[in-house]
């Protein structure tokens, strides 16, 4: 079946080339695409001869029972019970051992028991082989990305980490609603930047503040200027939009019964020169729980700008997250005894997708709340509320990236009124 499997992949991947706009892939980028989503690829699965040994042992466990009933033949057993190269063995069990004793030295992947085969039991063998397999890609992924010069090294290994996760929901849902729609352009360039493939075809940034002043730097094609350049912008693009999309899925007319949700309400309790201590959004009315404040911020993975995001996933969503904490604390440090009757999370959100796990538990929260609230399937409405927020983010990324304008920071104050360690040092 190797040569058909083979066609099939090319297929498949030249019409997905097609779709993306994408006319050729390196080496890295097409083991990449092959990753699953949760693990920063597209999900295209490859057809390799592991893969075709994974699912012929599979189905044999899953018609072992069946065929013992039949004649009263265990399937499988040629190896453990007789002689592997004995005369009577049919060619299926042959075929059988060859995928067995390589998957057992490609990967030290262990024998499956038959004696026990149904159902249940091959799902669990299969995945946890697949889980092996993926390992065995990500190693290879790493290989290459060792391989390039020092900057696209580190700046390859992260992307794929910060696309892994949760926050590749918006890759595996449908367009049933506006907040979960993508358009073409889109989505085409959102799979782009994802693979580190170039996003913008221009020089120089195009960004304008909104004092009319030019950026007029020299600008990257794969978009780490764009999504981080002062004048354009673009981190109150996806900032905001988050914010909103919370606020709305929260308490929204098909919201939570009941909550409440107030932009930017004024906390006296946070002695913080940003902004004058004030929240992006502060929820009232959550069932089960304390009124709380969140506060926001979109990442981005650039190991330039933050030189430990290429180590770990999540470092730069777990960074953050601490850093809003920090900045909006609940407890004495001291006592460790809580201070104040509310709340407070951080929505820590990396711009390929990951998403810090104090904002997973919150979100999981909330909509677990609607959930129970209306009757529904919480898992449901859980894979739902990622969904809309993974959309939103890759949304405003494909609008940053693609050098469309988007509203500019104002003037930055003059230096005499910053404050060390502080987004801004000036407070009115």
């Amino acid at each position: 079946m190797q040569p058909f499997a083979d066609e099939f992949d090319r297929i498949i991947r030249d019409t997905y080339l097609k779709i993306i706009d994408v006319e050729n892939l390196s080496e890295a980028q097409a083991i990449q695409i092959a990753l699953p989503l949760k693990d920063g690829g597209c999900g295209l699965r490859t057809h390799t001869r592991n893969e075709l040994e994974r699912l012929f042992i599979s189905s044999a466990m899953l018609i072992a029972p069946a065929v013992h009933a039949a004649i009263g033949q265990r399937v499988g057993l040629a190896g453990e019970v007789a002689d592997p190269d004995a005369e009577d063995k049919s060619p299926y069990e042959a075929c059988l051992e060859v995928c067995i004793a390589n998957l057992e030295r490609d990967h030290e992947i262990y024998r499956p028991d038959f004696l026990r085969a149904d159902a249940h039991v091959a799902r669990v063998w299969a995945g946890s082989v697949s889980e092996k397999l993926t390992r065995s890609a990500k190693v290879e992924l790493d290989n290459i990305f060792s391989a390039m010069p020092r900057k696209q090294c580190k700046q390859g290994r992260a992307r794929v980490l910060s696309c892994s996760g949760i926050g590749a929901q918006w890759l595996a849902t449908a367009p049933t609603s506006h907040l979960t729609q993508i358009s073409d352009a889109d989505m085409r360039t959102d799979i782009r930047f994802r693979l580190g493939k170039e996003t913008f075809g221009g020089t120089v940034c195009p960004h304008v503040t909104a004092e009319g002043r030019e950026c007029g730097e020299e600008c990257d094609p794969e978009g780490y200027h764009l999504l981080s350049c002062s004048p354009g912008g673009g981190y109150f693009v996806g900032h905001d939009g988050v914010c909103a999309t919370v606020s709305n899925l929260t308490a929204g007319s098909d919201g939570i019964p009941g909550a409440i949700a107030d932009w930017k309400p004024q906390v006296s309790v946070w002695p913080r020169a940003t902004r004058g201590a004030e929240a992006d959004v502060g929820f009232y009315r959550l069932p089960g729980s304390r009124d709380t404040y969140v506060d926001a911020v979109c990442s981005l993975a650039n190991p330039e700008t933050y030189p430990s995001c290429e180590r770990k996933a999540g470092w730069l969503a777990e960074h953050k997250a601490r850093a809003k904490n920090r900045d909006h604390p609940i407890f004495d440090n001291q006592t460790h005894r809580r201070m104040h009757p509310f709340d407070f999370c951080a929505l820590s959100f990396e711009r390929h997708g990951f998403w810090a796990k104090e904002t997973v538990g919150f979100i999981k929260k909330l909509a677990s709340s609607r959930a129970v609230a209306l009757g529904l399937e919480p898992s449901e409405e859980i894979r739902r509320w990622y969904a809309v927020i993974s959309c939103c983010i890759q949304r405003s990324n494909a609008k940053i990236l693609r050098g469309e304008p988007v509203p500019g920071r104002p003037t930055p104050l003059p230096s005499r009124f910053a404050a060390m360690g502080r987004d801004l040092g000036f407070a009115a």
